[in-house]
């Protein structure tokens, strides 16, 4: 039964702790980022620390564990060259970041049965990796580890940028007056239909609205309609999404001149915000 000692008790480390319970992988010590680092005896150590700490708890290792010890860290935008100190040492080192979304510990535990899993590092480690994200019923797939902060942007993109932007839609919602609560029920199904139609149909297929038919005067509608509503920084992200919107367009194979007024409007927008 391979032993584990995870580092870090927050929410990734707690919910690692809670799913490996009743597993063939035992955690046999769980330790705050304050606990002294000295007689780690374990197969696996996993570092579930914040980012800005990895490097530190990694040295604070280096004497104190066994050389046949794996470590792993879950960092998203992190390698395993976060560890190098450690495989100086002679430890295998690697990295292991679930995408999920973890608003709890409790609440992570369940979520990773079929999550992916990002893992990277030396052969012995991503195997480890593996075993860990088996075990765990997800799924892992390997990037290179030059790679891990670009892939790492890609998911904030997906999770914390989309939830700025549906907080911005509300926001939008609001202003146009109706109130929160409304805003929030009223696009639901709305949000909730576009992800279904994405997996579906893909992004180009299931872009909708004025940007999918390249409509320039609904633009330049709507746009008026910001004036002393929308604030500036808002319109700027609404403005730097057409553009995104309209290469979609262009996918779906939508008239190069209409996209052509859309993209003029946009610019001349932009250039009334500097």
């Amino acid at each position: 039964m391979p032993s584990v000692t995870i580092i870090g008790v927050g929410r990734v480390g707690g919910a690692l702790e809670i799913a490996f319970r009743g597993t063939e992988f035992q955690v046999v010590s769980l330790r705050g980022r304050a606990d002294p680092l000295d007689g780690v005896v374990s197969d696996i150590v996993i570092i579930a620390t914040p980012d800005k700490e990895i490097a530190n708890v990694a040295a604070g290792l280096t004497g104190n564990i066994e050389s046949r010890t794996v470590v792993l860290h879950t960092s998203g935008s992190l390698s395993s060259g976060e560890l190098s100190i450690l495989a100086d040492s002679g430890n295998s080192v690697g990295s292991m970041h679930p995408l999920v979304s973890f608003s709890s510990a409790e609440i992570g535990a369940k979520r990773f049965s079929g999550a992916y899993f990002c893992v990277e590092g030396d052969a012995k480690a991503v195997d480890t990796a593996n075993a860990i994200v088996e075990l765990l019923g997800g799924h892992s797939f390997e990037i290179p580890s030059a790679n891990k902060a670009l892939y790492h942007a890609a998911a904030v993109t997906s999770c914390g940028h989309v939830t700025a932007l549906i907080d911005m839609a509300f926001s939008m919602m609001e202003s146009a007056g109706v109130d929160a609560e409304t805003s929030e029920k009223i696009l639901e199904p709305l949000i909730r239909g576009t992800i279904d139609n994405i997996y579906e149909q893909g992004t180009a297929a299931s872009l909708t609205g004025t940007f999918a038919r390249a409509d320039a005067r609904g633009l330049m509608r709507q746009l008026d309609s910001f004036k002393g509503r929308v604030n500036d920084e808002e319109v700027e992200i609404y403005l730097d999404l057409a553009h995104r919107s309209l290469e979609l367009a262009r996918r779906q194979g939508v008239d190069a001149h209409r996209i052509a007024d859309v993209d003029e409007v946009i610019s001349m927008a932009k250039s009334e915000l500097r």
